[in-house]
């Protein structure tokens, strides 16, 4: 497609080193090419995350969000409880695009090898 460079911070994120919980693991797993979406919702800076119940039902309710950081610190308790609960329609889970290419965990060494 005529990249000359990639980032792959999402495909290291289902790296079994990565500490990812296993909501997470399994929301970059399960998601597809079309499941993100770039959102203020979680922190008041633009960013992509796969959409879930948060991020829908919070940029659906109409109520203006504020800037970085107030609402960063507004969600702050509700995504430590998503990610100590292990609830992803909680939590924000972050993601690139090529997020619906991620189909298991592995180890951070298996991922370069299939790289190279």
């Amino acid at each position: 497609m005529g990249a000359s460079a990639v980032q792959l911070g999402t495909r290291f994120l289902v790296a079994r080193e990565a500490g990812t919980n296993a909501a997470y693991r399994e929301a970059l797993m399960q998601a597809g090419t079309d499941d993100t979406v770039i959102t203020k919702v979680f922190s008041g800076r633009p960013a992509r995350a796969i959409r879930n119940r948060f991020v829908t039902e919070v940029a659906s309710s109409g109520v203006p969000l504020p800037p970085f950081p107030v609402q960063n610190q507004m969600t702050k308790d509700i995504r430590t409880a998503g990610k100590k609960s292990e609830l992803a329609e909680v939590q924000s889970l972050w993601a690139g695009q090529g997020v619906g290419m991620i189909e298991r965990e592995e180890t951070a060494a298996a991922i370069v090898r299939s790289l190279v």
